[in-house]
């Protein structure tokens, strides 16, 4: 009974399946001129990244978009950035869909994830 025991871990153990991690986009549109703040996010010019892989700038179990925006003012034009990265729900807070709010600046955020992979909301 042992032996049959120790064989089906050492069976399971061989023939493991190497299994791909969540993929996400990554880019900022304040660097990236192919992840705009405004318009249409091209999928073919930008490359989904495993978000266990070391290119991945925060590793994670879901993807994140997070946008940043502020209005026009008497004083000052307003502006709008995108950010799309892997996360993870202790650095966001958020287990799925979104969450909006305004920040220390006073800017308003939405900051929205999923666990499925590339999606663009």
């Amino acid at each position: 009974m042992n032996t049959l025991f120790i064989l089906f871990f050492v069976l399971i153990y061989i023939i493991q399946i190497p299994v791909d991690g969540i993929q996400c986009y990554q880019c900022s549109s304040e660097e990236d001129e192919f992840c705009p703040a405004f318009g249409k996010f091209d999928e073919t010019k930008n490359a989904l990244v495993d978000c266990f892989s070391l290119e991945s700038y925060v590793p994670g179990h879901m993807c994140m978009k997070m946008v940043k925006e502020s209005y026009d003012t008497f004083y000052a034009k307003g502006f709008k950035t995108v950010i799309r990265s892997c996360a993870s729900r202790s650095t966001l807070g958020v287990a799925q869909g979104c969450r909006y709010f305004v920040d220390e600046v006073g800017l308003e955020v939405a900051v929205c994830v999923s666990n499925l992979d590339s999606e663009k909301k």
